[in-house]
């Protein structure tokens, strides 16, 4: 048997070999190996949350919505023995150790298109829709693994995990709203665009990702509005008012000029490194009006009960 001979049967012996589970030292064909499970403590997440929300406070969010918790953590986020608090069966102790440590963004601002962060430092445990178990048990997302979305290959016979480790970050609603969950077992952010497609990222890898799509303009938000996602980096193009004003009035809003001008109003205000926000707020938003007044149609507002599917 020559040398290459017997690499391919060492790989085939290692493929075929099962995971050890718990025991396992890793390396092995499983891509959900346990090895790789808790790869953040709670103090790295929340470090790589405050870290991002920060940053959210320095654009649209302002600094008054940030809540950090106290040292020992949110007190109304534990199990009480003699009632109260969270249920006795929600989560996994790490993944509410992780929830309890968390710092939250409040107020009224979309997150991404369609999609409003859930702040449960404002959450009454006993009375939150997110705190209550349907009738098999299951919390809001418990299922989300078993909606058609473990990524990983599965032995026969095998169903995908329970959900007791997966904390909802945001409600999303209608086509392209976005839904967040927090995979505190696996280290990762799951996306599901609603109607759409699924995604998962390992939880700094998003927080970079997004930062890069918000600092670049691909996603614009803007006091009133739903935050307008899907934009390109349009870089320093130069749009004319002449331009902006010279489309015709039969034109939906929502062209490639319409948004390099809004994206070009915001650069003027700052953005990203000195946001002058309600400044540019207010500029875009009487802008808007009269582009609805000429186009009939301007960026669309939203409605104050969205953020009624967050309590």
């Amino acid at each position: 048997m020559t040398s290459e001979e017997e690499e391919e049967e060492e790989e085939e012996d290692w493929a075929s070999q099962p995971c050890a589970g718990s025991q396992c030292p890793g390396d092995c064909p499983n891509e959900d190996c346990p090895s790789t499970w808790y790869p953040y403590t709670p103090q790295d997440y929340t470090a790589m949350f405050l870290s991002f929300y920060q940053f959210l406070t320095t654009l649209h969010y302002s600094p008054a919505d940030l809540k950090t918790p106290p040292p020992t953590g949110w007190p109304h986020l534990t199990r009480q023995p003699s009632g109260g608090g969270v249920p006795p069966d929600y989560k996994t102790d790490f993944a509410l150790q992780v929830m309890r440590h968390l710092p939250y963004l409040g107020g009224k601002r979309h997150y991404d298109y369609k999609s409003i962060l859930i702040d449960y430092s404002t959450l009454d445990p006993q009375k939150s829709h997110w705190f209550k178990a349907d009738i098999n048990g299951k919390y809001p997302e418990d299922d989300w693994w078993e909606n058609g979305n473990w990524p990983y290959s599965l032995p026969e016979g095998q169903t995908p995990p329970l959900g007791d480790s997966l904390i909802p970050l945001t409600c999303g609603w209608e086509s392209g709203g976005i839904i967040l969950v927090l995979d505190t077992k696996r280290g990762q952010i799951l996306e599901e665009v609603v109607r759409c497609d699924n995604r998962v990222y390992d939880v700094q890898e998003y927080f970079d990702k997004m930062k890069r799509e918000f600092s670049n303009l691909e996603l614009i938000p803007c006091e009133g509005r739903i935050l307008l996602g899907g934009g390109k980096a349009q870089g320093e193009v130069l749009v004319t008012d002449e331009q902006f004003w010279g489309q015709g009035s039969d034109e939906w809003w929502g062209t490639d000029l319409d948004v390099a001008y809004i994206q070009q109003i915001y650069r003027e205000h700052g953005w990203p490194e000195s946001f002058r926000r309600e400044e540019c707020f207010r500029t875009v938003n009487a802008l808007l009006d009269k582009v609805k007044e000429k186009r009939g149609s301007s960026w669309e507002e939203w409605d104050e009960g969205h953020f009624e599917r967050a309590e």
